[in-house]
């Protein structure tokens, strides 16, 4: 497999999965009870590594606010690209909820031009 038909994402997740948090993505719409709250997460279920960051200036340039954050899904491993109506459940590290698991929604799902990665704009779910 050469690196510009795929082989990059299996080199990048090889290298730096370990350095990135276990995460679950669910690729389909939640379904809401009737005061709002998220009473099941939808569609496929697929394991993945992601990594939570500071939103980046593009991001805050297109309207991004205080509330969001950037999430990175090592592509690697995942059958079904992510949505801008996605959600991921990623496990928190220690400094931030000790073992505990943190639910976010996806929008404005971007891949890198290697193929890589998507980094998504996300707030908490």
């Amino acid at each position: 497999m050469g690196l510009l038909n795929g082989g990059i994402a299996g080199l990048f997740g090889a290298a730096f999965g370990g350095m990135y948090l276990p995460a679950i993505l669910y690729s389909g719409a939640p379904t809401y009870g009737p005061t709002g709250e998220i009473t099941a997460l939808a569609g496929a279920e697929q394991s993945c590594r992601a990594q939570i960051d500071e939103l980046s200036w593009r991001q805050l340039q297109e309207g991004a606010d205080d509330a969001e954050v950037s999430i990175i899904i090592l592509v690697h491993g995942v059958a079904t690209a992510p949505t801008n109506d996605a959600q991921i459940v990623v496990q928190a590290d220690q400094y931030a909820v000790p073992g505990g698991w943190q639910r976010w929604a996806l929008s404005d799902v971007k891949m890198d031009a290697a193929g890589s990665h998507w980094t998504c704009t996300a707030r908490r779910a």
